[in-house]
C-alpha cells in the first residue's frame, strides 16, 4: 500500500493538518484540502473530521480504532466499533460522530 504522509496524530490548530497513521490518511477540517486530496493521491481510505474535534476524545477513538484494526477488523467495522465504545465514555455526538471514513472501509 502507497503510504501519502508520514507524520504523528498532532494536537494545537488543526485547521488543514493532514496525516496519515498507518495506510490511512487522517485529514482534519480545512476550507483548502479537501480529503478527497489524499484518496487521488492514492489512499486507499481517508479518514475526516467534519470539525474542530476534542483531544481526549479522539485519542481515545484512534487507539481504539488501531486496536480493532490489528485484530482483523475492516476499517469500517474497527471506527464502528471505536465509536460506540467512545459513546460509553462520551454520549454527546460531538465526541464520537465527527469522523468519518471515505473511500474502501475493507
Amino acid at each position: 500500500m502507497k503510504k501519502i504522509l508520514t507524520s504523528f496524530l498532532a494536537v494545537g490548530d488543526r485547521s488543514g493538518e493532514a496525516v496519515t497513521l498507518g495506510n490511512i490518511g487522517v485529514l482534519f477540517q480545512s476550507t483548502n484540502r479537501p480529503a478527497y486530496v489524499f484518496e487521488r493521491a492514492g489512499a486507499k481510505a481517508v479518514m475526516a473530521s467534519l470539525w474542530a474535534v476534542d483531544d481526549e476524545a479522539t485519542q481515545q477513538l484512534m487507539v481504539q480504532f488501531y486496536q480493532n484494526l490489528k485484530q482483523g477488523m475492516t476499517k469500517g467495522k474497527a471506527l464502528q466499533k471505536a465509536k460506540l465504545k467512545l459513546i460509553a465514555h462520551h454520549r454527546h455526538a460531538y465526541y464520537w460522530s465527527p469522523f468519518v471514513l471515505i473511500g474502501d472501509a475493507r
